[in-house]
């Protein structure tokens, strides 16, 4: 598993917001890559549909989720989440994983995870 946990680098979440208005969720998620922070905006039909159009705004890559699961390790309110997830990027499969307190925080560390291993992914083809 920590083969596929790259929620570090070169992207991290350093926190979110997440509203949920009419159905849709958007999120404003503060990310430091490389160093430098900036404010990813999205809205989608849940916390990770937000995510993706946010970071395919600011990214400019196409992606969509390919699969997703999560489960708790553990039981009671210290249970930790664990979310596993596989994206397309642009043709490219990866796949991330993540843990975390929180579901939603696991989910989307999952989600840089992945993008985090296609960017070392694609800068190693380079």
């Amino acid at each position: 598993m920590q083969h596929f946990v790259a929620d570090q680098e070169p992207a991290t979440l350093k926190g979110y917001r997440l509203d949920r208005n009419g159905g849709h969720d958007v999120i404003e998620a503060q990310i430091v890559e490389n160093g430098r922070e900036y404010q990813l905006h999205g809205k989608g039909e849940g916390a990770l549909s937000a995510f993706v159009d946010g970071w395919m705004r600011h990214s400019g890559h196409k992606m969509n989720v390919v699969d997703y699961s999560e489960h708790a390790i553990g039981s009671g309110t210290d249970a930790e989440a664990v979310a596993y997830i596989q994206l397309n990027i642009e043709g490219q499969r990866v796949s991330g994983v993540a843990l975390d307190h929180d579901t939603v925080s696991a989910s989307l560390k999952a989600l840089l995870s992945a993008m985090n291993r296609a960017q070392v992914k694609r800068t190693q083809v380079a």
